[in-house]
């Protein structure tokens, strides 16, 4: 009886046993499965994006919105992924993408064609609608006007006076950029109602130099916030309001430095082909028997000096301005004579 009785407890202890290693096999399948399901939808998402991002890249002027189901993209220069994946991302090496680091829930993107003069590169900027753009009022020029018509309106923007902008609502952004003119430096700030704990705040500082705001050249100062104060993180040039607005939509000043050296990369590439076809077209018979050639001698004098200067870097990007500015008067000028244009 005895000897029974402990043969049915070591069966039930059997069946307890195997039964936990049974449960414990299909809960280890089902996240195995669970796992691979959400790596087959990462990799479905990381497709949809790069189709577009590419995409995008053929219009300018374009915005988009696409939501993130339950990731948070990571954005670099170089790459974009999503975070806790095994996937590596996608590859942004021939992309200029301007965009904070991570972005989560809903991806806005907005697209904008370079002109330094010609045509040369597909601008992209990412943003997020947890992300606020605070443009801080211009007492002397009315810059943040200019500033607030180029932003797309898919991003969440406002203007505010400066002597206000301690008082600036907490409308639950994760992240605040403040947009500076050179009127105001921006300093010791207490922020009453904001959520300084839980808030990302940054700033960027434009000084206009050269040429009509937005479309001239100029300086750009990157800020950080620790809580009490402004700290300056780096100072840098902007051309035109397509880099302006990289700037305006980058992480950091690394993140836009990044990408505006692929983008001269670029120019030079094209002012190549653009001084390669001037070079054929001046000795053209019937160009030059009705056209003033020295234009042409003259403008790829201009180009070689913007494709040397593309080759040294943002350090020089006030002279590749004065030279594409002076370019951009030849063209006009060969357009009112009826001659073959530049670009």
């Amino acid at each position: 009886m005895k000897k029974a009785t402990i043969e049915i407890q070591f069966n039930w202890l059997f069946i307890l046993i195997a039964g936990a290693l049974i449960l414990l096999f299909f809960i280890g399948i089902t996240r195995k499965i669970t796992k691979s399901s959400e790596e087959t939808l990462n990799y479905d998402i990381l497709r949809y994006l790069d189709e577009i991002i590419s995409g995008v890249q053929i219009s300018s002027g374009t915005e988009h919105s696409i939501n993130l189901p339950e990731i948070k993209l990571s954005v670099d220069c170089d790459f974009y992924s999503i975070q806790d994946s095994e996937f590596q991302g996608n590859t942004l090496s021939n992309k200029i993408v301007f965009s904070q680091d991570s972005i989560s829930k809903e991806l806005l993107t907005y697209t904008l064609i370079w002109e330094a003069p010609f045509k040369n590169s597909y601008f992209i900027y990412l943003s997020s609608p947890d992300s606020q753009y605070v443009v801080v009022n211009d007492p002397i020029n009315d810059f943040e006007k200019d500033i607030l018509e180029i932003l797309p309106k898919n991003v969440n923007s406002e203007s505010v006076p400066f002597s206000n902008l301690k008082d600036i609502e907490n409308n639950n952004y994760d992240r605040i950029r403040f947009i500076f003119f050179d009127s105001h430096t921006p300093a010791l700030q207490s922020f009453t109602n904001l959520d300084i704990a839980n808030t990302d705040i940054s700033a960027i500082r434009i000084i206009p130099k050269l040429g009509k705001f937005p479309d001239g050249f100029g300086k750009i100062e990157f800020y950080t916030y620790d809580g009490t104060d402004f700290n300056q993180k780096g100072l840098t040039s902007y051309l035109n309001k397509a880099t302006l607005l990289g700037a305006v939509f980058s992480e950091d000043i690394g993140l836009y430095e990044c990408n505006m050296r692929k983008a001269l990369l670029r120019l030079d590439v094209v002012s190549q082909t653009i001084r390669n076809r001037l070079n054929m077209l001046k000795d053209h018979s019937e160009v030059s028997s009705r056209c003033e050639t020295g234009i042409y001698s003259d403008s790829e004098r201009l180009l070689e000096d913007i494709e040397d200067y593309s080759d040294i870097g943002l350090s020089f990007l006030e002279n590749i301005y004065r030279k594409t500015d002076q370019l951009a008067d030849k063209n006009k000028y060969l357009q009112k004579e009826s001659c073959p244009i530049i670009y």
